[in-house]
């Protein structure tokens, strides 16, 4: 065996061994993040908002804000 191919095998042996490929289960998100929730959350806050003015409630920010007479 020449020193060419016993350089090649322990470069490759050695490679292996540090496993310098790419790992997907590195990059796999698990589950919704935070920007997800907070989109979801705002979405929520509309939704109830906008069925409160439909049905002639008043929200208590409104409340706070609205003209004294």
């Amino acid at each position: 065996m020449s020193l060419v191919q016993v350089l090649r095998r322990s470069i490759a042996a050695a490679r292996d061994m540090l496993n310098l490929g790419y790992h997907p289960e590195r990059h796999y998100m698990r589950g919704p993040g935070p920007a997800c929730a907070r989109k979801q959350r705002l979405e929520e806050q509309a939704r109830a908002r906008d069925n409160a003015r439909r049905h002639g409630q008043v929200s208590a920010n409104t409340a706070r804000t609205a003209p004294q007479t």
